[in-house]
């Protein structure tokens, strides 16, 4: 198949990994929100909620990137990822259909002691399969149209997490048994749609995209083509400031909705509806973001919702009433889309496509060092003030911005096709 006809975007698998990507965000979700009963139930103090999470994030810092680094090697010996997707996701519905029958079955006893290890044992399954999952992102999109195909996984996981501020009350109607169930069962759908295509994807991979195995594929095709596609050098600099802007950026946005709903709350202004239209407008802005950074080069645009994001964030403890809440709400998930959409294509533009697993490991495993952080900060905002809570999420936001500088990542749209099509 010639360059020429060749597709940008492989639209099938880009739609069976955002329903993928948007499962995921629908477990974890649901594992946040039945945390705390889980652990009641299980005779422990609610003070376990913020050591779970602080555990789970730094052991998420070392297994996402791990994970991904695995899964290049996969990739490169064995042509495919999928067998790690699939190992991970099978011991993620496992886990999560047996947590809740564990608690209820034998509460307080023998469970005080279980519930724990499968709480870990969850979350460290779900690390297991993300950054593999995700990074087939660079074998189904050429390298200039990533953040377009990003966007429709933005979608997914916008309409997702609106699932949170919305759908609280019934989903704690329904009990964990089946939430956690009906999670399970839409994750191991969403893998194995994905797994049959990913066995159909032969060579009608995108020009520019990762393609199959550099031993089965020969150098004259597509991304072996590219002469410019070993020369991205893969050094710790680059590792760091990705790790570092995945630390950043999810560090920034969890104080938001820390923080967000507390403010709301004493104005007697019902934080669900507001938070759901922040998660709704990410969602509806997604594909329009793409289209932008495919336009104006997408460091530029990630680069500009970062800041966007710092600034607006310091204006929500001047929210005092319903319009202006819903204002600032849109505003920051147009924003965040704008970040959102364009990590994948940050990524996958400052570390060779051969090793995207482990640029996206990193990315997330960083949010994870933030997910810790969190975990740590969050309880005590009460006695720190909410503004210090402002001033953490702002800084995380800068932090990224300033990351993303420092990769070279912030060029214009021409400099960024010349590198691609060198």
């Amino acid at each position: 198949m010639s360059t020429a006809t060749q597709p940008r975007v492989l639209w099938n698998r880009i739609f069976a990994l955002a329903a993928l990507n948007g499962t995921i965000t629908f477990a974890w979700l649901a594992y946040i929100l039945y945390l705390p009963k889980l652990l009641e139930q299980s005779g422990l103090p609610l003070i376990a909620v913020s050591v779970f999470l602080i555990v789970e994030g730094v052991l998420s810092a070392i297994v996402e990137p791990w994970m991904g680094s695995l899964s290049d090697d996969r990739q490169r010996r064995a042509a495919s990822r999928y067998p790690l997707i699939a190992a991970g996701v099978l011991a993620t519905c496992g886990l999560f259909v047996v947590l809740p029958l564990v608690v209820f079955a034998n509460p307080g006893g023998l469970s005080q002691w279980l519930v724990p290890v499968l709480l870990i044992a969850w979350s460290l399954a779900m690390a297991v399969f993300r950054s593999p999952a995700l990074a087939l992102l660079s074998r189904y999109a050429a390298p200039s149209s990533v953040p377009l195909a990003a966007g429709v996984l933005s979608i997914a996981s916008g309409l997702a997490g609106a699932l949170g501020p919305f759908g609280r009350p019934w989903l704690l109607e329904r009990g964990p048994l089946v939430v956690f169930g009906i999670a399970s069962v839409v994750l191991l759908v969403s893998a194995l749609v994905l797994g049959r295509l990913e066995r159909n994807t032969g060579l009608s991979l995108p020009y520019g995209s990762i393609y199959i195995s550099t031993r089965l594929v020969p150098k004259s095709v597509g991304r072996d083509a590219d002469p410019d596609s070993g020369k991205l050098p893969l050094t710790v600099p680059r590792l760091a400031l990705i790790f570092c802007t995945g630390v950043g950026a999810s560090l920034g946005f969890r104080f938001l909705v820390e923080v967000f709903p507390k403010v709301l709350t004493p104005l007697g202004i019902t934080p669900g509806p507001v938070m759901g239209a922040l998660f709704l407008s990410f969602a509806a802005l997604a594909l329009p973001a793409g289209f932008l950074a495919v336009r104006v080069g997408n460091g530029r645009t990630m680069c500009a919702g970062l800041l966007t994001m710092a600034l607006l964030v310091m204006l929500v403890p001047t929210c005092r009433d319903v319009g202006t809440a819903f204002a600032l709400a849109c505003a920051l998930g147009a924003a965040h889309s704008l970040v959102l959409n364009g990590l994948y294509a940050y990524v996958l533009g400052i570390v060779p496509l051969e090793r995207a697993g482990l640029g996206i490991g990193l990315y997330f495993g960083g949010g994870g060092v933030a997910m810790a952080l969190a975990g740590a900060l969050a309880p005590q905002l009460q006695s720190l003030g909410l503004f210090t809570g402002v001033l953490i999420g702002c800084a995380g936001f800068l932090v990224a911005a300033l990351c993303l500088v420092l990769t070279g990542s912030v060029r214009s749209r021409a400099s960024e096709l010349a590198t691609v099509n060198l």
